[in-house]
Order: C-alpha cells, then sequence, then structure tokens
C-alpha cells in the first residue's frame, strides 16, 4: 500500500513537471524558429552594394582608391583622403597643412570639373525637388545603391577639390563642389534600393552633408564679387534641399515593415497558440512606443518636442536595453502561459536596429542646422559684394533676399547678425545641444573683408 502511495504522489509530480518541460521546451522551438526568421529576413534585406550606380553627374568624379577598385581588405597602403575639419575654418596653419595634404590626391587638371561636373550641378539646381522615398516594398527592385565608404569619400574628395579650385580663383566651380555633394547624399538616399537602414542617415548622411556645409562656410568667409549671384541662388538651393530632406519616417516605417514581415512568416505559430500577433496587447505596446510615438515625433517641429523627445530617448533607450536584455518578462511563467508575449518580445528585440533609432532627430537636426547655417552665411557673403556692406540684421538681409531665413532649430530664435563683434554669425546649440558631455564650441561664420 505505501508504495501504491508513493508510485501516485511521484505520478502527480511527475505530470506537471512533464507538462512544465514539454511547455519550456515548445517555446524553445518557437524561438528558435523565431531566430531563424529574423536572421533570414535580415539577410534578405541586408544592404548591398554596386559602385557603378551612381547618378550621371557624379560618376566621373569619385574618389576610387585600391580599397574601392578592388573586391579586397583594407591595408594601411590605401590611399587615405584628409577630411576637412571644423577646426580649418579660420586656421591658416592648418589650412596649409590641409592644402599639403591634398596636393597629391586633386587632380592636376580641374577642367573636366569645371566643364562636366558644374553644368551638371546647375542642372541639378533646375530640376523640382522631390521627397518622394521609395517604400520598402519598392526599394526591393531599384538600383542598389553605392557604399557607404565610397559615397563619404567621393563627398570628402569634391571638398578637397573645392578648397583648391578656391585656391587658384575658380570660385563658382569651388562652391559648386560642396553644393553636389548634398545632391549626391540625397539622390543616394532616395532614390537607390537598401537605404531603409539607419546607418546611411546617421554614418553618410549627418557627417557628409556637414563637411560639405564646412567647406561652404570656408567659401563664403571672404567676398566673391564675380560669384554674388551664384552665391544667392547657392543658399536658396540650399534651404530648399533642407526644405525635402528625406524624412526619418522612412526608417521608422522600414523597422515595422520587418517586423511585420517576420510576423507573417510565424503565422504557423498563430494558429498553435490560437491569437494572431497583430492583435496581441504585447504587439501593440511596442508598436505605439518604438514605432508610433516617433513618428508623432516627425510631426512637429524640434524645438516644440525637443523637452518631451529628450525624455522619451532616455526612457527608449533603457527600454530597448531590456528589450534585448530579455529583461521585459518573466521567463518561467511567460514561456508557459503567455507564449505570444515571449514570441512578440523575440522579433522586436532581434529586429531591432540599435540605439540611432532613438537618437535620429537629433542627428538630422544637426546636419540641418550645418546646412541652414553655410546657406545664411552665402546669403551674408552675396548682400556684401551686392551692397558693399554687411547687413545689419537678420531682417535686413531677408528683405533684400526675399526670403523669410530658417530659425534656430533647437530654440526658435532667430539668428543674430553681429557686424562688430568677434563673430559673425553664431550658431550657440548646434553641437552641444546633443551631447552635454562632449565640451564643444559653437559653429561660427566669420566674414572676413
Amino acid at each position: 500500500m505505501k508504495k501504491i502511495i508513493i508510485g501516485i504522489i511521484v505520478i502527480i509530480f511527475l505530470i506537471p513537471l512533464s507538462y512544465v518541460i514539454y511547455e519550456y521546451t515548445l517555446t524553445e522551438s518557437y524561438l528558435k524558429e523565431c531566430d531563424d526568421i529574423v536572421l533570414n529576413l535580415s539577410r534578405e534585406v541586408a544592404v548591398r552594394w554596386d559602385n557603378n550606380n551612381f547618378p550621371e553627374f557624379a560618376k566621373d568624379f569619385l574618389f576610387l582608391d585600391d580599397f574601392d577598385r578592388k573586391s579586397s581588405l583594407y591595408n594601411s597602403s590605401t590611399i587615405k583622403m584628409p577630411e576637412y575639419k571644423e577646426e580649418m575654418l579660420y586656421d591658416s596653419k592648418l589650412q596649409e597643412i590641409y592644402s599639403k595634404d591634398i596636393s597629391e590626391i586633386v587632380p592636376k587638371d580641374f577642367s573636366a570639373i569645371k566643364q562636366k561636373f558644374a553644368p551638371g550641378i546647375l542642372k541639378k539646381m533646375k530640376e523640382e525637388k522631390r521627397d518622394d522615398y521609395l517604400s520598402p516594398e519598392e526599394s526591393k527592385d531599384a538600383l542598389l545603391r553605392p557604399t557607404n565608404r565610397l559615397l563619404s569619400r567621393t563627398v570628402e574628395y569634391w571638398c578637397a577639390c573645392s578648397f583648391q579650385l578656391n585656391k587658384n580663383g575658380d570660385y563658382n566651380t569651388s562652391l559648386l563642389l560642396p553644393l553636389g555633394a548634398f545632391y549626391l547624399i540625397r539622390e543616394a538616399e532616395l532614390f537607390y534600393g537598401n537605404c531603409s537602414h539607419f546607418d546611411y542617415k546617421y554614418i553618410v548622411t549627418t557627417n557628409s552633408n556637414k563637411m560639405a556645409s564646412l567647406a561652404i562656410l570656408a567659401w563664403a568667409s571672404q567676398p566673391h564679387f564675380e560669384s554674388k549671384e551664384l552665391s544667392k541662388k547657392v543658399a536658396l538651393d540650399i534651404l530648399d534641399l533642407v526644405k525635402h530632406d528625406c524624412s526619418i519616417t522612412r526608417y521608422i516605417e522600414f523597422y515595422k515593415y520587418f517586423v511585420d514581415c517576420a510576423f507573417g512568416r510565424l503565422s504557423f505559430i498563430n494558429s498553435l497558440i490560437g491569437k494572431d500577433f497583430h492583435e496581441s496587447s504585447h504587439y501593440k505596446d511596442r508598436v505605439n512606443y518604438l514605432i508610433n510615438k516617433p513618428l508623432d515625433f516627425e510631426k512637429e517641429p524640434y524645438y516644440e518636442i525637443k523637452d518631451e523627445y529628450e525624455r522619451y530617448s532616455r526612457e527608449a533607450k533603457s527600454y530597448a536595453s531590456d528589450m534585448t536584455n530579455d529583461s521585459s518578462y518573466n521567463p518561467l511563467p511567460d514561456y508557459l502561459f503567455n507564449r505570444e508575449k515571449i514570441i512578440i518580445h523575440s522579433v522586436f528585440a532581434k529586429s531591432y536596429p540599435h540605439e540611432s533609432l532613438i537618437n535620429e532627430r537629433r542627428y538630422v537636426e544637426e546636419y540641418l542646422s550645418y546646412m541652414e547655417f553655410s546657406a545664411v552665411a552665402l546669403l551674408i557673403n552675396s548682400y556684401y559684394c551686392y551692397n558693399k556692406r554687411l547687413p545689419k540684421t537678420i531682417e535686413d538681409l531677408e528683405e533684400w533676399c526675399g526670403k523669410k531665413l530658417p530659425t534656430n532649430r533647437i530654440d526658435n530664435t532667430p539668428y543674430d547678425i553681429d557686424t562688430k563683434g568677434e563673430h559673425t554669425l553664431t550658431y550657440k546649440n548646434v553641437k552641444k545641444a546633443y551631447y552635454s558631455y562632449e565640451k564643444r564650441k559653437p559653429l561660427y561664420f566669420d566674414f572676413q573683408r
């Protein structure tokens, strides 16, 4: 009798234990399926490149070093293109070093750039600006874009050529080169496939547009009377480019597209757990927080939502960290009784691009600030060349050019033109507003008569 009782007790314990083991193992198998699906999707949408697919105006003026000519590993013997840096703007010694560094890289004969590249940019200026980016579905069949590296280094090359041409006295061609950089980066972002990944906006668009803006600031720092009409046109064109900048919405939409593709392929699990993932509160919560909320921020000027956005960024970093570190659920009870939550969590965590999704608006505001700042600097230069004096106020400049000029993107204050102080124009917030732990100087424009 005692053995029977012991056997019954063992069976009583074994049945729930067996159930727990079975359910846990089943959930683990589903999660393995999730991992495989997300991995396969990642491979399908992974950025593939084709360096032959450059816009017509740019393809004959690329910076192709040994790395880009061959499909080989990078080595230290590859030609290094010097970068035009902010501290060089008004430092003659640094400019001399830069000039020496680029002397063996820039062409000895600029006639091709002058006769073919410059007219191509003038033609681009006359075209209507588009901002209708490709959908994730459309991008599948679109041309593959060039590599991030070749795009970035070509912009560096064009800025170097601009510096040399300015030094040589060809001011018109010199100015059109950095403007061409804006067009190159923009067209690669808008009209090519595999551009819906955050690294392009962060690594290429931000850095390249800032560098081109610095080249324009260097050009605008001294009067060029023969280029006064062109500098005004270029300034207004830059402001038009800013107005039609590719929205971050594209990148957020791509993240949701990727997630939903994963859930679509997991449809066989839907029937097993008896629930549509898209109807789950866990799915809706993550979509609302990681997708809908950033999309709502996109609808407002940054200065109006800055404080709320900063709070969201801090919270979202923690949220994303918890999500990717599997700390937003209780493994055992959820594995057994809340399987759809585990699966949804896994897909979002494995698909989440990285922190730049949270910070993307900041990066965009920074490079757009550089572009607007360089445009205002060009207008000041043109104004001086037309009127033989500097504008006294930003209102004076607006009345002359017939356009309302942008304000500070951080606090909506107008630019302050100081004709007697140390700096003609100052953007106090452009860098330190985003990274308070870095002690960086504001962005300056000094007009040297």
